[in-house]
């Protein structure tokens, strides 16, 4: 795997250079530039951010190196700031999509660790704006999807640990394998679709279990000694609803907090709940983010 990625990577460096790029630190003192390179130098929990010089349509690969507590995405220079005033669209490196300061997506994509390769490819022209990304080769399809914005965007990356890298690199556009090519594991982690979306997260101790009905709800679900779940109140987001979505809003929170266990039968994934029994389908990938989803934008 790691020869592959570097291969990957580092095929990239043989593209012609541009003297003229470069990252611009938020005046936050805590990143440094190193050409093609972002070093996060502070102490830690205070996210500072960079953005790329060149903008507008592209494909772009970042190399990362440290803890995934990171964003990667575009901005504009006028949205461009330090720490959560940034405003943009951004992977998470928790696998969600935001916006700068609030979630977006939960769980759109895989959660990014050390040495991983993330493509972003942008496309922007008068009416609409979409971002895709791929993650060590492997396309995860359009993240957000946009009207009606027209600033020119550049390449944007926010770090907060100590020991971070990221390395970007322009690449080709022909040569960008951004599409959808995702497909079902063995276990239950992922995205599916039932009656409303969920997407599905491994931690230590309990199982992360989000669901998007309008709103973006998680509980984490405890894993109890007799192997039986144990699942917290829901939170999420807090946009006002039409009457037809606020039924199936409150569905998928009972569902969630009520949650007792989740198993396979064959390609179905099935959860059992105090607020019933629901049945999932493997569904790649999670909806792409629109401009009614981007609450800086409304």
């Amino acid at each position: 795997k790691v020869k592959r990625l570097q291969l990957l990577f580092y095929s990239f460096r043989f593209l012609p250079q541009h003297r003229n790029m470069s990252w611009t630190e938020d005046g936050s003192g805590n990143l440094k530039v190193e050409g093609d390179k972002l070093v996060y130098t502070g102490a830690g929990h205070n996210k500072a951010n960079g953005l790329w010089s060149q903008g507008g349509s592209g494909y772009w690969q970042f190399k990362i190196q440290g803890e995934s507590a990171l964003s990667l995405g575009v901005t504009s220079r006028a949205t461009f700031g330090p720490g959560y005033n940034i405003r943009g669209l951004f992977y998470n490196g928790s696998g969600n999509l935001s916006e700068g300061g609030k979630l977006v997506r939960s769980g759109w994509g895989p959660r990014l660790a050390d040495n991983d390769v993330v493509g972003m490819k942008v496309e922007q022209n008068t009416d609409r704006t979409r971002v895709s990304f791929s993650h060590n080769g492997v396309g995860l399809g359009t993240a957000f999807d946009i009207a009606n914005w027209g600033d020119e965007l550049c390449p944007a990356v926010g770090l907060e640990k100590q020991g971070q890298t990221v390395t970007i690199m322009p690449g080709d556009m022909s040569s960008s394998r951004t599409d959808d090519a995702r497909c079902a594991g063995e276990g239950f982690e992922g995205n599916w679709t039932g009656a409303f979306p969920i997407n599905i997260r491994r931690q230590p101790n309990d199982w992360r279990v989000a669901a998007f009905v309008g709103n973006n709800y998680v509980t984490a679900a405890k894993i109890n000694a007799d192997g039986s779940l144990s699942a917290g109140m829901p939170v999420g987001t807090q946009k006002m609803l039409p009457p037809e979505q606020r039924v199936l809003e409150e569905k998928a929170k009972q569902f969630l907090g009520g949650i007792t266990g989740i198993r396979r039968e064959g390609e179905r994934l099935v959860v059992e709940s105090t607020g019933g029994r629901q049945e999932f389908t493997y569904a790649p990938p999670a909806s792409s983010a629109h401009r009614e989803d981007i609450p800086w934008m409304n």
